[in-house]
């Protein structure tokens, strides 16, 4: 499922939480969760430490609403910047329309060839366990939207590349697994 929490930054309250999944149980419950939260004024941090059950066949340790929390907290300070679905499916819509920007996937060579070969020099790919030995390649006349499948590993690149200076980056939170769930019209394999 993909959380989505809005929240104020000043005060790091959570004014309202979203998701977009299977409409089953799991869903609804992480919703009534956030909704008796807000209700009584939670924020982020009473988001992040919020107590779940956990049993390893039928939940995780970090449960969905914890990691939204994590990446709000990361948010609000700063530590994390993203850019919306909506702005980059725009992009991808035009891409020429603001030529200043490239995706980074790091994603396996084989999910991400489809896409070098499709958009050439706007779909650059280094798997994320090579980013670190390949970081040089990338050009630094572009500003990269960081790409995977949910946006967790697209984080972390982000903290390495901030580490050494390539601050031109944002995340897509959501990464490849939102994009599906909307759909695109640029999608290679259409």
């Amino acid at each position: 499922i993909l959380l989505q929490m809005v929240f104020d930054k000043t005060n790091r309250k959570v004014l309202g939480i979203q998701g977009l999944g299977p409409m089953n149980d799991s869903l609804l419950a992480r919703i009534n969760a956030g909704a008796g939260l807000i209700a009584k004024g939670a924020t982020i941090t009473d988001f992040s430490n919020l107590a779940l059950a956990y049993a390893p066949p039928f939940s995780t340790a970090v449960d969905a609403l914890h990691s939204t929390a994590n990446a709000a907290d990361n948010i609000a300070a700063g530590r994390l910047r993203t850019v919306s679905i909506e702005n980059f499916m725009t992009w991808m819509d035009t891409p020429h329309a603001k030529p200043d920007w490239a995706a980074l996937d790091i994603r396996h060579p084989k999910e991400a060839a489809e896409f070098v070969d499709t958009f050439g020099t706007l779909w650059q790919a280094i798997p994320y366990v090579n980013v670190r030995s390949r970081f040089q390649e990338l050009p630094d006349d572009k500003m990269f939207i960081i790409i995977c499948d949910a946006g967790t590993r697209s984080s972390e690149v982000q903290v390495f590349l901030d580490s050494i200076g390539l601050t031109n980056n944002l995340v897509l939170g959501g990464g490849f697994n939102a994009i599906r769930r909307i759909g695109a019209t640029w999608w290679p394999s259409q």
